[in-house]
């Protein structure tokens, strides 16, 4: 791989310390939705891919699929690591919270201060594991709780109870309780934006249907939103951006159990979507390749017609 147009950040993991919260990523005009920018780091010898999506604030997937020949689970000893900084937003209102699930990345939109150019920022989340999917939908965040005491629901408590771990009605705050120290309520419905007790699984399909952040993103993220932010959840594998006259291709790996209904039919529509009635020219086969490959990193795939 070569990192040489990557390098806007990079030093050695031992010696960086964590982002507390999400870098603010400047907006560009309506119709221009590139944002953020790729970044290359040096691991210390023992470091794993799972070790420098914690250290910087990426998720589990996105920094593997970006870094495809290094092996998961495997330390990356000096070998350059891609983070996936640079991203074509969704396909959505640039207001509130809108969470992408195959990619497992909330962004949000504040509300600019007067006199502030409008920004986005980008956490990591992990999605409900296969069966148990969060549905795209539009709501509201209804409340915010700090320590929350969790509510175990009834399918929850039955599957745990044919596991042979039975759970309680109620699972009071404290190192027990797997939202961890902040929730925020999605509608009416009981899917949550909370914390984890377990350290891990942003990036990842491991929860329950609720979308689950490390703490301190977390945290920086709870501080930031008020009650009646609005929200939405959509499913785009695949999102392209119109930047400076070039068509940028972003692909996710699908859902694993919504893969039968994505590809290319699926990429030429977020083409279409974003290039609306504007002539333009493509690369197929690139275009095809970056769709099979699904590393998350926004790729030039053509441009527009004068």
């Amino acid at each position: 791989m070569n990192i040489a147009p990557y390098l806007l950040m990079a030093g050695l993991l031992a010696g960086v310390a964590n982002h507390a919260g999400a870098d603010a990523m400047p907006l560009g005009p309506a119709g221009d939705d590139l944002v953020g920018s790729m970044k290359a780091v040096a691991s210390r010898a023992d470091a794993t891919l799972l070790d420098i999506a914690s250290r910087y604030q990426y998720g589990y997937e996105q920094v593997r699929v970006a870094n495809p020949k290094v092996e998961p689970g495997q330390p990356v000893a000096t070998s350059w690591v891609l983070l996936p900084g640079r991203l074509v937003l969704p396909a959505a209102p640039r207001t509130g919270i809108v969470v992408n699930l195959p990619e497992m990345r909330l962004y949000y939109y504040p509300v600019p201060e007067a006199g502030r150019a409008a920004s986005v920022l980008a956490y990591p989340i992990g999605i409900g594991k296969e069966g148990w999917q969060v549905p795209t939908l539009q709501a509201r965040i209804t409340s915010k709780a700090r320590d929350p005491a969790w509510h175990v629901p009834a399918a929850i408590r039955r599957e745990q109870a044919e596991l042979g771990e039975p759970l309680p009605a109620v699972v009071p705050p404290g190192p027990d309780n797997p939202l961890g120290a902040y929730a925020m309520r999605i509608g009416a419905t009981d899917y949550l934006i909370h914390g984890s007790n377990q350290g891990y699984g942003a990036g990842m399909r491991v929860s329950h249907g609720c979308l689950r952040m490390e703490p301190e993103p977390l945290r920086d993220l709870f501080d930031r939103v008020a009650v009646g932010t609005p929200v939405r959840i959509v499913n785009q594998p695949y999102k392209v951006a119109v930047h400076d006259g070039q068509l940028y291709l972003e692909a996710h790996p699908a859902l694993a159990e919504e893969r039968a209904e994505t590809g290319k039919t699926a990429m030429v529509a977020a083409l279409i979507r974003a290039t609306g009635e504007r002539p333009y020219r493509v690369d197929w086969d690139k275009a095809f390749r970056v769709v099979e490959q699904a590393r998350g990193v926004p790729v030039v795939i053509g441009s527009l017609l004068p």
